[in-house]
C-alpha cells in the first residue's frame, strides 16, 4: 500500500517536489515505493523507539536537497534478513 500512496502523491505533487518518508523496518520495498519517492529513510530501532532521530534526519537530508547540498539516489540492496531482533537487548 505503501507504492500505491507514493504513486498518487507524486501524481498530484509532479516531478520537481521531493517526496520523503519514513519507513518500519518491516516494509517491503517495491519497485513502485522507489520510483516516487526521493528520500525513504528506515527506523532503525526494534522496538522503535527512534522515530524523533530518524525524523529530524529525514528533515536535515530534504533542507540540504532544497539547498542543492544533496543529491538522493536510489539504491536496492537485498540484505537477506532472516529475522527481527530487539535492539534493546544485549
Amino acid at each position: 500500500c505503501e507504492g500505491d500512496l507514493l504513486y498518487h502523491i507524486r501524481q498530484i505533487l509532479g516531478s520537481k517536489i521531493p517526496v520523503a518518508v519514513i519507513l518500519d523496518p518491516h516494509t517491503h520495498l517495491t519497485k513502485l515505493m522507489s520510483e516516487n519517492a526521493t528520500i525513504m529513510l528506515w527506523l532503525k530501532e526494534y522496538p522503535h523507539t527512534d522515530i524523533l532521530e530518524c525524523s529530524q534526519k529525514l528533515f536535515t537530508l530534504l533542507k540540504q536537497m532544497l539547498e542543492d547540498k544533496c543529491h538522493p539516489t536510489t539504491a536496492i540492496f537485498d540484505c537477506k534478513m532472516i529475522d527481527l531482533f530487539p535492539t534493546t537487548i544485549e
